[in-house]
């Protein structure tokens, strides 16, 4: 949930400190919020998180997808693991797919 209701996003990109998720519309975020997403594995993650950007990116003049980076600012030990396991198996992949291991995200208050 964000001020306008519920976000949808795909994590493009994620470290275990943060991660870069693509939105259709920006989402209007305040400091710190919730991420929900979920593992391959059907394991739930909820991690608190900060906006540290965002951004819109264009093609010919035309936005394509917004996006923004956040920071985790609280993982429980266990999501801690995995997320450390979701980043060494995208590194391990020849064509690492990110999308495959992380499940769609939900950014919420």
């Amino acid at each position: 949930m964000t001020l306008k209701g519920q976000m949808d996003g795909t994590i493009r990109n994620l470290s275990l400190s943060g991660a870069f998720i693509a939105c259709a519309e920006m989402p209007d975020l305040d400091d710190k919020f919730v991420l929900v997403t979920q593992a391959d594995d059907g394991m739930v993650l909820k991690l608190t998180a900060e906006k540290v950007w965002s951004a819109n990116f264009n093609l010919d003049g035309k936005t394509f997808f917004s996006g923004v980076g956040v920071r985790f600012t609280e993982v429980s030990a266990d999501d801690h693991e995995i997320i450390k396991s979701a980043v060494s198996h995208h590194l391990s992949q020849s064509k690492p797919t990110l999308r495959k291991v992380l499940k769609p995200a939900v950014v919420g208050l």
